[in-house]
């Protein structure tokens, strides 16, 4: 039975997320098993982003793929206020 863990970089400088793959269909030889892996993101910044995902099985071959995501309309954070009086 094959076993597969994966990681999704977001590409903004935050902690890589991993887990356990699930299995959705196993293979035959001849036949690739077909797995699914989920992950969520909240990005602070617009801006064009690298995500890379790695996925490994069990007996240590991986395969990494890699795609650009553009982020926009990013929710306003307040991080500093300052008041003055006259």
């Amino acid at each position: 039975v094959e076993t597969f863990t994966y990681s999704i970089d977001w590409g903004d400088g935050s902690e890589p997320v991993t887990g356990i793959a699930t299995v959705d269909q196993p293979g035959d030889p001849g036949t690739k098993t077909v797995g699914s892996a989920d992950g969520t993101h909240r990005y602070r910044d617009v801006g064009f982003f690298t995500v890379t995902v790695t996925v490994t099985d069990d007996d240590g071959a991986s395969s990494i793929a890699s795609g650009v995501v553009e982020i926009t309309n990013v929710a306003p954070v307040l991080d500093r206020l300052s008041v003055t009086a006259n």
